[in-house]
């Protein structure tokens, strides 16, 4: 039920249908959840972006402990409870962007499933050690926050796949960066970048690098090294020669 203009869910709606597997109750005027939702064991996924939420329900996501997909995108909330470990045993996926958080969430780390965190277009400056935490955790966006300097914790995350700090204001990247051997996509274009780290041919997993939008103006050889990488995005740069281990 997408732009219904709801603004409250009817607790019927899960007494009434006790077999629902996905809710979705998009861009709708909904800023809370009923007080009296029955326990629910087949609900896996609840889609409530584009609400009204300012707080994180954590009284009510009680009983959607089976829950595996959430997505509360584009509301107002700032923060999360904390330990999530007694709302959810099995979430794989959880989808925050574009709400009001100033801090990562540190109670993140409570979800040791969790594959997929989306929290782009937030405001947040730094990442905390606790994210090291999350060691299933495979793909990651931080698109459009506030973020200067590159977080060594996510050279802690072997599960990583895919990162997005696209839209940040980073200048550099440290060296370290090729501890994340298992990444796949990195998406860093509309930062500040101004030279690369030679490390950065290390990451022999890269398929997509995304480099677009920056100060560049000159790339390293080393990309030279990246044998699987499909995907190579330079453009508005100041880059006017290429390293000749590229191979265009």
């Amino acid at each position: 039920m997408t732009r219904c203009r709801l603004k409250v869910i009817p607790p019927e709606l899960f007494r009434l249908l006790p077999q629902l597997r996905a809710v979705k109750l998009t861009n709708n005027c909904i800023s809370v959840l009923p007080v009296s939702i029955p326990l629910q064991t087949t609900l896996r996924e609840l889609d409530l972006h584009g609400n009204k939420f300012t707080e994180f329900p954590a009284k009510q996501f009680i009983n959607f402990r089976h829950l595996e997909e959430l997505n509360l995108s584009e509301n107002e909330i700032s923060s999360l409870p904390s330990p999530l470990t007694d709302l959810f045993e099995h979430l794989y996926v959880l989808k925050l962007s574009s709400n009001n958080f100033s801090t990562f969430p540190v109670s993140v780390k409570d979800l040791y499933t969790l594959t997929v965190l989306n929290l782009s277009f937030n405001k947040i400056k730094v990442l905390p050690d606790e994210l090291a935490e999350c060691v299933n955790l495979e793909e990651l966006s931080l698109q459009h926050n506030s973020i200067s300097s590159f977080p060594l914790v996510l050279t802690k995350l072997d599960s990583l796949r895919h990162l997005n700090l696209a839209q940040n204001k980073l200048e550099s990247l440290p060296a370290e960066i090729k501890e994340m051997s298992n990444l796949c996509i990195l998406e860093l274009q509309h930062n500040l970048l101004s030279v690369l780290p030679a490390e950065i041919g290390e990451l022999s997993g890269l398929t997509t690098l995304k480099l677009n939008d920056n100060q560049l103006s000159v790339l390293p050889s080393t990309i030279g090294s990246l044998q699987k990488l499909m995907e190579l995005h330079l453009q508005e740069n100041k880059i006017q020669v290429l390293p000749e281990k590229i191979g265009l």
